[in-house]
């Protein structure tokens, strides 16, 4: 597989309107998603949600445009736990390596700010990330473990690290 002009950053305010476009795109476009103002409310200001050093925003630029986007935040429950949300790629650039290079990012930040567990939802219409994720070592939880928060999603995800 050729190299490919891509970098992975963390994210600027100057992203927002990109971000919430790509965002956009796939979960009320692509995936049909009802908006929710109360599920979502972590897009009203992604520099505090995903604020370092607990958490982490970043963006996909391929030839200068982003792309696609990743974030981690603290668990709400669990200090030991980071949750990966909106981690969405453009149709048109998926099967690139992209969601698989931002997710190494993200596992190695997450690493080093010294959780013990990356948790996630998805829902099963998009199987190409879920994919990326199972690759990544996520895997199911136990039954003792937390359920779901976003219910438009039906399958969550852990990675022990």
């Amino acid at each position: 597989m050729p190299i490919l002009p891509v970098r992975i950053r963390e994210y600027r305010p100057e992203d927002r309107e990109r971000v919430f476009e790509i965002i956009s795109k796939v979960l009320y476009g692509e995936l049909s998603f009802p908006r929710d103002r109360k599920l979502d409310e972590d897009l009203d200001d992604i520099s505090a949600t995903f604020a370092p050093p607990l958490g982490v925003f970043m963006v996909i630029e391929f030839e200068g445009e982003i792309v696609g986007t990743g974030g981690l935040r603290p668990a709400r429950d669990n200090l030991d736990m980071v949750e990966l949300r909106r981690m969405y790629i453009l149709p048109e650039h998926r099967k690139k390596g992209f969601g698989t290079a931002i997710g190494h990012s993200l596992l190695t930040f997450a690493k080093e700010a010294g959780y013990k567990q990356i948790m996630l939802e998805t829902t099963d219409q998009m199987q190409s990330a879920e994919a990326i994720y199972r690759t990544l070592g996520f895997r199911e939880p136990e039954e003792n473990e937390s359920a779901p928060i976003d219910p438009r999603c039906g399958l969550k995800l852990i990675l022990p690290l």
